[in-house]
């Protein structure tokens, strides 16, 4: 066998041209497959990492909720039309608000008040946590002052493309630190 291919190799011939094409016709079908395969795998790594960007950031929101609010006195729910807003005085001594509006198409606000002439108004989970894409949206907020439960219903995250939603809870309860004496 090793004389054939010698023999072969050191000929004069080269590849037929029948040869040629089917090399080349195997070459162009695997090249279309190929090519073909990669927009579905492009498509599906963004499905993934959008879905896993949002749950990070439905867990953020959750988390800074939690954080503003856990610790914080002198909680009043008000609803103004299509927004929610929840005045409190938080742990640092500074009177907060975090405002809650279906017209916003850009996430929750937080606006703390260093003073009552310059407010300091920005989102409540950065623009980086919640990426260019995405923003945090909710359903109602609702405060049971006897039981220190603020509830959250339908914590979302939505795109800010088309509005739709890619992750959410049902809803969120976060536990006033300051009210539970008042647990019956």
């Amino acid at each position: 066998m090793g004389k054939q291919i010698k023999k072969r190799v050191s000929s004069k011939k080269g590849f037929t041209l029948a040869e040629t094409l089917v090399a080349i016709l195997i070459l162009l079908m695997v090249t279309a497959i190929v090519a073909a395969g990669i927009p579905v795998a492009a498509n599906a790594y963004e499905k993934v990492v959008l879905a896993g960007n949002a749950q990070t950031l439905l867990s953020t929101t959750m988390t800074r909720l939690r954080d503003e609010l856990g610790t914080a006195t002198n909680i009043s729910v008000t609803t103004n039309g299509s927004a929610t807003y929840i005045d409190y005085l938080a742990d640092t001594g500074r009177n907060n608000r975090i405002e809650f509006s279906s017209a916003n198409t850009e996430g929750i606000w937080l606006t703390e008040y260093t003073d009552a002439a310059h407010p300091y108004r920005h989102l409540l989970v950065t623009e980086q946590a919640a990426t260019e894409s995405l923003y945090a949206s909710y359903g109602t907020v609702t405060y049971d002052k006897t039981k220190g439960i603020l509830t959250v219903n339908e914590l979302q995250v939505k795109t800010k493309k088309d509005g739709n939603v890619i992750t959410e809870t049902a809803k969120v309860e976060i536990w006033i630190l300051t009210d539970l004496t008042n647990l019956t």
